[in-house]
């Protein structure tokens, strides 16, 4: 009797190994997956962040020639009196 629950013994340690295995294995690809759209992401978020910073350099660019700065901003044209014309109207 002895004999046989050692070999049964045995043989569900195999197996849980076996399980064990599988499980290892299991959650390696599951952590390969996820690294993997973790890379994914990031490089998208990457990708949008450099292209906000191009895109803020490039207007900001823009916004410097009088001519295309008088037709997409109309800050300019609510403004009042140049500082200059009001310190001399102040004195």
């Amino acid at each position: 009797m002895d004999d046989i629950s050692v070999h049964r013994a045995g043989h569900k340690n195999q197996r849980s190994d076996h399980e064990k295995k599988e499980q290892r294995e299991g959650d390696n690809k599951e952590r390969q997956r996820y690294g993997k759209l973790s890379d994914d992401v990031s490089r998208v978020l990457r990708n949008i962040v450099l292209t906000l910073l191009i895109l803020v350099v490039l207007s900001q660019v823009i916004l410097r020639s009088d001519g295309i700065r008088h037709h997409l901003s109309n800050a300019e044209k609510l403004e009042g009196m140049p500082f200059q014309k009001v310190s001399l109207t102040l004195h």
